[in-house]
């Protein structure tokens, strides 16, 4: 846990599977696979059959609970198969995650949501067509060492997210000249993951 942080024992099994060119990488967990939404909220919830590396990092990434981000890097990069299954039902099939799945026809795979959110703002009308502003933005905000999950602009605002408030009380200081800023807290990123999602209308 000090090395390898949460989840390491699946970082651990797919290191090992890299390294000796193994075809697959069994993750056990307490769910049937990866889920179509958490089943403790979504009482409906339905186990996926297939995913892609880049569908299952992305859910890890927005607080999908079965799997670590960085489990999947070794995978991907020796292209080895992981595999989620149940430990208290060891006969389920699960998901299994792999770099060229078979196509699905529904555009969504998962729902996801990461709370604990703060979101700053900062509303600038002279950002409008100014060269370098968000360049000054990201160098405040990387020298307090803030980690920001995600980012909306407009031509006149910049919106971040960070799960780490502190840092960014820090960096306030700094980003008052900048423009006008607003932080909100208490917010959850709610994401929608699917294969083909963003050429799907509705």
């Amino acid at each position: 846990i000090t090395t390898l942080g949460r989840n390491g024992s699946d970082l651990s099994a797919t290191l090992v599977g890299a390294a000796i060119g193994a075809d697959e990488v069994q993750i056990w967990s307490d769910t049937d696979g990866v889920m179509s939404a958490d089943p403790s909220i979504v009482k409906a919830a339905k186990s996926i059959p297939t995913m892609r590396f880049d569908e299952a990092a992305e859910l890890a990434f927005f607080g999908s609970r079965v799997l670590h981000p960085a489990t999947l890097l070794p995978a991907i990069g020796a292209n080895i198969s992981v595999r989620v299954l149940n430990t208290n039902r060891p006969d389920h099939p699960g998901t299994v995650i792999e770099a060229a799945p078979e196509p699905k026809s529904n555009p969504v795979t998962s729902i996801a949501y990461k709370e604990g959110q703060t979101v700053l703002v900062i509303t600038e009308p002279r950002m409008f067509e100014q060269v370098g502003f968000l360049a000054r933005f990201f160098e405040v905000l990387a020298r307090h060492h803030v980690v920001v999950d995600l980012v909306a602009t407009s031509e006149v605002s910049v919106s971040v997210t960070t799960h780490d408030r502190e840092a960014l009380e820090r960096s306030l200081p700094d980003l008052q000249p900048l423009g006008r800023v607003e932080v909100h807290g208490g917010k959850t990123i709610l994401a929608v993951v699917g294969r083909h999602i963003q050429h799907t209308q509705g």
